[in-house]
This record gives C-alpha cells, sequence and structure tokens, in this order.
C-alpha cells in the first residue's frame, strides 16, 4: 500500500460545487496488538463545518477559501459548508497525524451535490503531488461515455498512486479487425470487456469474458 509519508504539502478539501457537513479521517493498524485482539480504529481528524474549517479534535485545523454555511444555526446536523465549483476549498497543511505509513485508512463525508449541476464534478478530497506522482484523492466522477459505455456521472472514485510502473504486456485484442476496447467491467470475480465496433455487422457489440484467453483460442482456432 501507499506509504502518505511522501512529500504532499497540502491536503484539499472540495473543489466540486457541492455541500460539505462533515469530513473525518480515520487510520486502521492492521496488525493485531500481540494477542487477538486487533488493535482499534483511530480518528485522526474531524471537521464538522459548521462555521469554520476547524479540526475538531486536533490542531490541523484548515484554511477556507471562498467558502459559504447555509443560513441554518450551528449545531444544526443540516448546517453545512457550501462549495461553488470553481475555486471554494480548504487547505489543510500536512502534519505527522496523516503518515500512516501502509496502515489501512477510512475517510468519511457527507456530501450533496448541487441541483441542476452548474460545474464540473472533481475532487472532495485531494492529497497529491502531481511532480511525484503519489498521493490520494476521492473524487465524484462525471465522464459522459459513447454508445457502447455506461456513463459514471456522480459516480465516486478513489485514486492512489505511489509511482509505480509496470511493463506492458501485449495480450492482444479482443477481435481481430478492432484493437478498441470500449468498456471494462468486473462481475462476479471475472473481468469482462466489450468492443462496439467490428469489421461486419454480425461480429459488432460483443462482450468478452477473460478476453486475453479467448483471443488466444480464437487466434489458434484461425
Amino acid at each position: 500500500m501507499l506509504s502518505l509519508k511522501i512529500t504532499i504539502k497540502k491536503i484539499m478539501i472540495g473543489c466540486l460545487c457541492c455541500f460539505i457537513s462533515v469530513v473525518l479521517l480515520l487510520a486502521f493498524e492492521s496488525k493485531s496488538d500481540g494477542g487477538d485482539k486487533t488493535v482499534p480504529a483511530v480518528l485522526l481528524g474531524a471537521w464538522p463545518l459548521q462555521d469554520n474549517a476547524r479540526d475538531s479534535i486536533g490542531t490541523n485545523h484548515g484554511v477556507m477559501e471562498n467558502i459559504q454555511f447555509l443560513n441554518i444555526p450551528p449545531g444544526s446536523p443540516d448546517r453545512a459548508a457550501f462549495f461553488n465549483g470553481r475555486n471554494s476549498r480548504i487547505k489543510i497543511e500536512h502534519s505527522k497525524t496523516f503518515d500512516v505509513g501502509t496502515q489501512d485508512f477510512s475517510m468519511a463525508l457527507w456530501v450533496r451535490c448541487a441541483t441542476p449541476l452548474s460545474s464540473t464534478l472533481g475532487d472532495l478530497i485531494s492529497k497529491f503531488d502531481a511532480r511525484s506522482r503519489r498521493g490520494i484523492n476521492l473524487h465524484i466522477s462525471g465522464s459522459s461515455p459513447a454508445y457502447s459505455a455506461m456513463s459514471d456521472t456522480r459516480h465516486v472514485h478513489f485514486g492512489i498512486d505511489d509511482a509505480y510502473t509496470s511493463s506492458w504486456e501485449d495480450h492482444g485484442k479482443p477481435w481481430l479487425s478492432n484493437s478498441l476496447i470500449s468498456n471494462l467491467v468486473a462481475f462476479e470475480g471475472e473481468l469482462y470487456c466489450g468492443i462496439a465496433d467490428a469489421d461486419k455487422p454480425e461480429d459488432r457489440a460483443h462482450v468478452f469474458r477473460v478476453w486475453a484467453m479467448i483471443l488466444i483460442i480464437i487466434q489458434s482456432c484461425r
């Protein structure tokens, strides 16, 4: 797992048009404490976002930029911070508190996207260094697919990268006349891919299971 002891300077909260009421960051120790018991989770930070960006359990306070709060009395569970989707964000300086190493960790946010959507979707939390290509991000996707794929609009996406680059392995293509895989999906432990076009109408819009193995079988039979 990615070690978060890296050169990321800030955590960024909120880059899309939405309401966020509470942000929690927890770390889970994956090892036991020497016996049969598992070390319980530790709350690393909590930002209620009632009328400021202060960490309610520690000193990792955030700096707000262009944040507004709903006209609801502080303390109400309905009160939340509003991010305008353009230049609203909260910066939290890096702290040793966030060095979870190879431990499991969890993030929790209460988010409601604006309706109708007036801006592009984007990051909810970002702790990523583009130069070293290390870090994590949690965002809401919003890509528009072609006619052969499903939309991922409003799907929650978590990304993690430790600048690891593996070598490519050529497994061929799913169909001899088409190397373009339009979509991928994992279902019940198997990987499926789909193609939209082919040289013959009857070969279009096919779905393949474990496509690398099927391709080898197809090529060996021709």
